[in-house]
């Protein structure tokens, strides 16, 4: 779901973004990124699923956004709510610059 959201609201913008900012954008995107859900792929046997921040749910793309414990107040700062779904968040492009520069 969270794939299918960003690409239809965020794709095009992506070109107007810095560097780094394109290399984080296109790692949402894609969701090959350095989250435990992705890495444990690769290294099953050494890296477990489970996010290491709060380990109560795998460390997916929609858990690091809108659900993890570890980043409920920078979340409740940028979007006044501290436990969100991903469609909630990207709602509003501005306020998806501002997240993707908070963690990046």
């Amino acid at each position: 779901h969270f794939k299918r959201v960003w690409r239809h609201k965020f794709a095009r913008s992506i070109p107007k973004l810095g560097k780094e900012s394109t290399r984080t954008a296109t790692q949402f995107l894609t969701g090959h990124c350095e989250l435990n859900y992705h890495i444990n792929k690769y290294k099953p046997t050494t890296v477990p699923k489970t996010c290491p921040h709060c380990l109560m749910e795998e460390e997916t793309m929609n858990h690091f956004i809108g659900q993890c414990p570890k980043w409920s107040y920078q979340r409740g700062g940028y979007f006044d709510s501290f436990y969100l779904s991903v469609s909630t968040i990207f709602i509003s492009c501005t306020v998806y610059w501002k997240y993707l520069k908070l963690i990046s």
